[in-house]
Formats: C-alpha cells, structure tokens, sequence
C-alpha cells in the first residue's frame, strides 16, 4: 500500500450511493410519512404533560388541576344565556360535557402543534 492509497476513502458499504435506489428512501414520500407523525407526537407530548400535571396535583397539596382551572375560568367567562343552555342541554351531565370539550379543544390544538 502507498501513501496515495491511504488518502483513498471509500463509501461504507452501509452509505447509499448518489443516484441509487437507497437514495429514494428519504424523498417525499417518506417525508409525507415522517410528517404524518407529527400530529400524533403532539397529541403524546400533550396528553404526556396533562398526566405530569396531574401527579403533581396528587403529590401536593396546594396545586389544583388544569384541567378543572380551565373549566371553572370557562363558566365564569361564558355568557349566562349560553350556560343556561348547557345546563338545559345536558342536564347533571353539563360537567361531564365541560370536561369533554375541555379535552377535545386540547387533543385538537395538541394535533395542530405537533
């Protein structure tokens, strides 16, 4: 071997080739199913952090979940026409109906941001 051979690097037999078949692995239709992820990352970051919330809500005493902060910032907020509606809609489930909406507003917008 020479000096000249030494300065020689050749491509690892794992490195695709310009122009190959391998070379099409990350053209757009594997972008499309990478970007395809995205939502769902966002929607798993998002309910990962609700659940973070949550323990610390259990773990101490002087936190309250961001879940309820929202829902009772949203009925303070709301116009009384549009609580007396919900109320006559749902009934004794007008809470379960708040926290359903709450959520769904969440996954949506986790979705959108992921």
């Amino acid at each position: 071997m020479n000096a000249s051979d030494a300065d020689v690097t050749s491509p690892s037999p794992s490195a695709p080739i310009a122009g190959s078949p391998s070379d099409d692995v990350d053209g757009p239709v594997a972008n499309r199913k990478r970007r395809a992820a995205w939502p769902l990352s966002g929607l798993l970051a998002g309910a990962f952090g609700l659940a973070l919330a949550e323990v610390f809500v259990g773990v101490f005493d002087n936190f309250t979940s961001p879940i309820l902060s929202v829902g009772d910032k949203a009925i303070d907020l709301v116009p009384v026409p549009l609580k007396d509606f919900a109320i006559r809609t749902f009934g004794s489930k007008d809470k379960q109906a708040l926290l359903f909406g709450i959520f769904s507003a969440i996954a949506v917008f986790a979705l959108l941001v992921g």
